[in-house]
C-alpha cells in the first residue's frame, strides 16, 4: 500500500514538473516577444526627432508655396497699377 502511494506521488510529481516545464517555456516565449516589441528611449528620442522634422518639411513647403502665389499675386497687382490710366479723382478722394 506505501508503495502504491509512493508510486502515484511519484506520477503527480512528474506530471506536474512536465506542466511546469511547459508553462515556463511559454512565459519565455512571451517574454522574449515582449522583450522585442519594447523600444529603448534612444529609438522613442529617434523616433519623435523624424517625425518633427518631417512636420517642419511639410510646413515649410506649404509656407515656401504660399510665399510664392503671393509673390506673383503681387507682381499681378504692380503690372495692373503700372498699366492702368491714372484717375485724378482717387487721389483727391484720397487725400
Amino acid at each position: 500500500m506505501v508503495a502504491a502511494l509512493a508510486v502515484i506521488g511519484v506520477g503527480i510529481a512528474v506530471r506536474n514538473a512536465q506542466v511546469s516545464r511547459k508553462s515556463n517555456a511559454s512565459l519565455v516565449l512571451q517574454l522574449a516577444s515582449l522583450r522585442s516589441q519594447i523600444l529603448t528611449q534612444g529609438q522613442l528620442l529617434e523616433r519623435a526627432q523624424k517625425s518633427r522634422e518631417a512636420q517642419n518639411q511639410e510646413l515649410s513647403a506649404s509656407l515656401s508655396k504660399q510665399l510664392e502665389e503671393l509673390r506673383a499675386e503681387s507682381a499681378d497687382l504692380r503690372k495692373q497699377i503700372s498699366t492702368s490710366p491714372a484717375r485724378p479723382w482717387l487721389i483727391l478722394t484720397a487725400v
